[in-house]
């Protein structure tokens, strides 16, 4: 999945991670919207749920402070994890 270059902004007023997030969600929403119909009202809508949710955490994690920000963290690696585990089901059934 590669991500446009153009589109990359020259000055960011945020971390990186978070234009790279709104570039994976808007690819991954592009991907769940041509899932087959009963797919793409369930799977579909937990897969954009939990990326939503990790990028909800990222921006918790930037606002806290050491071993809170940690504790986030963790919970975004766990999340991705599954997102991963998600992804890999919806192309197996695709």
């Amino acid at each position: 999945m590669a991500f446009d270059q153009s589109s990359r902004p020259t000055i960011f007023s945020e971390p990186v991670i978070f234009h790279k997030l709104e570039l994976l969600y808007l690819s991954l929403h592009r991907r769940v919207i041509k899932f087959p119909k009963p797919s793409r009202h369930s799977l579909g809508v937990y897969i954009e749920n939990t990326l939503l949710e990790i990028i909800e955490l990222v921006y918790l994690a930037v606002s806290k402070k050491e071993v809170s920000r940690l504790l986030i963290l963790n919970k975004v690696d766990i999340k991705l994890k599954i997102l991963g585990a998600h992804l890999r089901l919806a192309y197996k059934t695709k």
